[in-house]
């Protein structure tokens, strides 16, 4: 597990961000696993030139099912990583599809080149943001 926090301004709003990148280890289960249940937004990474990392999202819906995330609640942008390579096995439009079916957003990056990486990371900020701001107007809260 690696772990960084960041301090952001979002539509005048200072933030600061803890994010976690867990392993789909299978060895890290038991550490990953902790950190589900107060987690209010989640990045999907698959590749977008490997099949079975696309299809294994579903896997990782049920294991954050399983440990406590409202699914209802968070915020999932799905990331169709490695866009620059050649040889593509996942159709966007299928991944989109795929998405727009759970309510989730989606995106495509390229670690490599940094392309889209940025706005991916702001646009997830963004919507926990803005469920956050939703909340407390709902509650009262100031």
């Amino acid at each position: 597990m690696d772990y960084g926090v960041k301090k952001v301004t979002i539509d005048d709003h200072p933030c600061v961000i803890n994010f976690f990148d867990l392993s789909g280890n299978k060895d890290y289960k038991a550490i990953r696993t902790e950190f589900y249940t107060d987690s209010t937004g989640v990045l999907m990474v698959y590749d977008v030139d490997n099949r079975d990392s696309f299809s294994s999202l579903v896997h990782w819906e049920d294991e954050m099912k399983r440990y406590g995330v409202d699914m209802a609640r968070i915020k999932v942008v799905v990331v169709g990583n490695k866009s620059d390579v050649k040889g593509r096995e996942v159709n966007a439009k299928d991944a989109l599809n795929w998405c727009r079916q759970r309510g989730y957003s989606h995106m495509e990056t390229s670690a490599n080149t940094g392309n889209n990486v940025s706005e991916c990371l702001e646009s997830l900020f963004k919507m926990c943001l803005d469920q956050h701001l939703e909340d407390k107007k709902r509650f009262g809260i100031k």
